[in-house]
């Protein structure tokens, strides 16, 4: 019992001491709410456990991005790694969030936060895992998944969180699913939650969501697929 009290007061500690970082990073431009999921959270009302959740999903709200091709498609994108020799980021997507520029033909998108925005160039998309990554000529802070060991193994029943970039946009909870060796999350279906970073407990990107169904069940792919396809590991 008195391990659980302080782990509670710990995790409520760790949340207070995010919550004004997000306060200070949160967009200001009407490019969030243009994409934003409801303003409810399943993070609410789940003890030390989803307190601890709470906590990691806000640092990774930091390194989450809008991204938008044309005809204003939007959806999510984080800042995976950097490569500071040469001044480059990467971040990574789903495919389906820049499907419509590579169906044209074109490979530049625009990566946004707040007010602020990047010309990004879609360097790799993978159909069959549903991944892509676009590349920056500049240097991002916090990168969620620096080296390529740096990943959570997702596994059936994980309890996760999805992290939708966009000041008005929530976090998702839920527990992961498979079906044919596929990763699944009920989610509320809101398009900001396409390309956005599912995080385990322990801070660590398990995965991205690549689909969302028409019932709200987002298609997860593990970041061992992205290690195969769209990045040298």
């Amino acid at each position: 019992m008195l391990a659980a009290a302080a782990y509670a007061t710990a995790a409520f500690a760790v949340y207070h001491l995010v919550a004004p970082a997000l306060a200070r990073d949160a967009p200001q431009s009407g490019v969030a709410g243009a994409i934003a999921a409801p303003a409810t959270t399943g993070l609410d009302g789940l003890g030390p456990d989803g307190l601890a959740l709470r906590a990691v999903a806000g640092r990774a709200k930091t390194s989450t991005y809008v991204v938008e091709g044309t005809g204003g498609a939007q959806g999510t994108g984080f800042l995976a790694w950097v490569r500071p020799r040469d001044g480059t980021s990467f971040v990574l997507t789903a495919r389906s969030v820049v499907a419509g520029m590579l169906e044209e033909g074109a490979r530049e998108v625009y990566v946004k936060r707040g007010n602020r925005f990047w010309p990004a160039t879609i360097l790799r998309d993978d159909p069959n895992t549903g991944l892509a990554v676009l590349s920056l000529q500049t240097v991002l802070d916090r990168p969620l998944w620096p080296l390529p060991g740096e990943r959570a193994k997702p596994s059936v029943g994980a309890q996760v969180a999805v992290v939708p970039a966009g000041s008005e946009a929530a976090f998702g909870e839920g527990l992961l699913t498979a079906q044919q060796g596929r990763f699944f999350l009920r989610t509320s279906g809101e398009r900001a939650y396409l390309g956005a970073p599912v995080v385990a407990d322990d801070g660590r990107v398990a995965g991205v969501v690549v689909e969302l169904g028409e019932n709200g069940e987002a298609q997860v792919a593990p970041l061992g697929a992205a290690c195969r396809q769209v990045r040298f590991c």
